[in-house]
């Protein structure tokens, strides 16, 4: 009887949020990596160590270790020292991921049954600001995968979202990653 007592709390297991709630979760992250990409973009720098108190009052830390598959979908935009930034905590694994003077950065999300309405629901929310344009003709459906496309008004900044059109392997693996990057001025 004693023994059932002290191991009942280990034992107890946290309920999953509610769906609708866990979408909310996701979504925020979403938007989180997004903000925080932006920002180290434009050169403010935010992700790095320098700024570990700064990120953690956001719910972000910057990591060494990521999955592996983390690792290989950012490889081709940060093939040498990419730095990782996780946001939040159980629920959903969200990184971001860029390089110390990179013009572009990523958010990957991955295991979680909520990642293609959070995305849905980011992009919506994008779409509704004043200072983003949705480009019809980059945006679209193909073998799969969904890809949404969107411009700053002011042109130089490109928000890219992609991931498959329905949640693949019930949330196991990489569902949504969000690229965000600087557009060169083009010279005369």
């Amino acid at each position: 009887m004693l023994a059932s007592f002290f191991l009942a709390p280990a034992l107890a297991v946290q309920a999953p949020l509610p769906f609708k709630e866990r979408v909310a979760e996701v979504s925020g992250r979403i938007e989180l990596g997004f903000k925080l990409c932006a920002k180290h973009i434009l050169r403010d720098g935010i992700l790095s160590a320098d700024h570990s108190d700064q990120l953690a009052e956001l719910g972000a830390r910057m990591v060494e270790g990521v999955p592996q598959d983390v690792r290989d979908n950012s490889a081709p935009l940060f093939p040498e020292n990419p730095l990782f930034a996780k946001i939040g905590d159980g629920g959903s694994t969200v990184f971001v991921v860029t390089a110390v003077d990179s013009t572009a950065c990523r958010v990957v999300v991955s295991d979680t049954d909520a990642a293609l309405n959070a995305r849905l629901e980011f992009v919506d929310r994008l779409r509704a600001t004043s200072s983003w344009i949705y480009d019809t003709r980059r945006s679209g459906t193909a073998n799969g995968y969904m890809k949404d496309e969107l411009v700053i008004k002011s042109g130089h900044m490109i928000t890219i979202v992609n991931g498959p059109q329905m949640t693949r392997d019930e949330g196991r693996g990489i569902q949504v990653f969000v690229t965000v990057a600087l557009i060169p001025k083009s010279t005369p």
